[in-house]
């Protein structure tokens, strides 16, 4: 598959695996290897703070999604925790996706090792592109399989589009003939999903996250998409232009870094080496503070976000029995700001001005 088209070519350079699946979206991707799998009745492993199109994606396939919990201080489901969680899985068959969020990385030997013995299928969820970060020694990817995205607001943004990548040739070529006879998204596909998205946040704003469950059927209904060739410039030039954009992201991260450092163990980032920055990623520690710094935030013009909670808030049926209080916990405190060039030193001062100042207000 790599070397067929500049952007496969230029997706293995960045990736340094051989075969490229291109999709309509990562989520189509996914769906594809899940099918691929035969994944029906069998368990997904993901962390519980992820996207709901992740959960879509396996529902639709047929999976089993069991959440994994992800740590308080980070956001992440770690090696231990993911480890842990396949250890004491007594299934046969199965999928593990460890997720490097938020543009973290990190080590996941042991959860692969596990996988290779038990003889299950480890995928990398990459869609922040970390693997691909300049800059350093870049860790390789582990995984049998590494999923990435191109959507609006990712750290590789072409408007659309996602891959499969993998050095098994057979998977690659299994996964582009399954999406072979897979429609293009369309312009219907785009308005469910804008629509989607805003039930969902504002049922999380009422309070009543679980209010969208019952329009699950609607994601799993428009899962597969096939790669539109008309994205492909768009592709090309975000992935040549991914280096200067990625450094230009760390530059905003180390402003805001430098912003909330007054702020002490009010407002923490976490440690872990940020590969290829997303957002700045931080936690508000006040209990029950994090929502109205987030409104306050909003009506100044700081488009703040919340990203994310855990699935079982917004799926308390079909994931039953599957909550985490560290999950919880990171729900209810993370807060991430935007790395976009609208964010300069002036505009991210303000930002920290009236953090400090809300703060101040909310003192006991």
């Amino acid at each position: 598959m790599a070397g067929t088209t500049p952007a496969r070519r230029l997706l293995s350079g960045l990736f340094r695996l051989e075969h490229v699946a291109l999709f309509g979206r990562g989520r189509a991707g996914l769906a594809a290897l899940l099918d691929e799998m035969a994944i029906a009745g069998k368990p997904v492993l993901v962390p519980s703070n992820i996207c709901p199109a992740i959960l879509a994606t396996i529902a639709g396939a047929g999976g089993l999604c069991r959440p994994v919990a992800v740590s308080p201080d980070t956001g992440l489901a770690n090696d231990a925790r993911m480890a842990a969680a396949l250890r004491a899985d007594p299934s046969p068959q199965g999928v593990v996706m460890p997720a490097h969020l938020y543009g973290f990385w990190s080590s996941y030997a042991e959860t692969a090792r596990l996988a290779r013995g038990k003889g299950w299928l480890l995928l990398e969820n990459d869609c922040m592109a970390s693997l691909a970060a300049p800059g350093g020694k870049r860790p390789a990817a582990i995984g049998d399989a590494l999923l990435v995205s191109f959507g609006p607001g990712k750290t590789i943004d072409a408007q659309g589009g996602g891959a499969i990548l993998t050095n098994d040739a057979r998977l690659a070529s299994a996964l582009e003939r399954r999406a072979e006879s897979w429609p293009i998204v369309t312009y219907a596909d785009e308005t469910v999903e804008t629509h989607l998205t805003e039930v969902r946040r504002g049922s999380r704003a009422l309070g009543r996250p679980a209010m969208a469950e019952p329009l699950l059927p609607l994601d799993m209904a428009r899962l597969r998409h096939r790669f539109d060739d008309r994205l492909a410039p768009a592709l090309e030039t975000a992935l040549g232009s991914f280096g200067d954009a990625c450094e230009r992201r760390r530059e905003k991260f180390g402003l805001w870094q430098e912003a909330l450092r007054g702020f002490g163990d009010e407002v923490l980032v976490p440690s872990f080496d940020t590969m290829a920055p997303w957002r700045l990623i931080c936690r508000l520690r006040r209990e029950g503070a994090r929502d109205r710094l987030a409104e306050r935030l909003r009506e100044a013009g700081f488009d703040v976000g919340i990203n994310y909670p855990p699935l079982t808030n917004g799926f308390p049926q079909l994931l039953a029995g599957h909550a985490h209080a560290d999950a919880d916990r990171w729900g209810a405190e993370v807060l991430n700001f935007w790395l976009s060039d609208s964010y300069d030193a002036s505009r991210i001062d303000r930002a920290a001005d009236l953090i400090g100042r809300f703060l101040a207000e909310a003192s006991p």
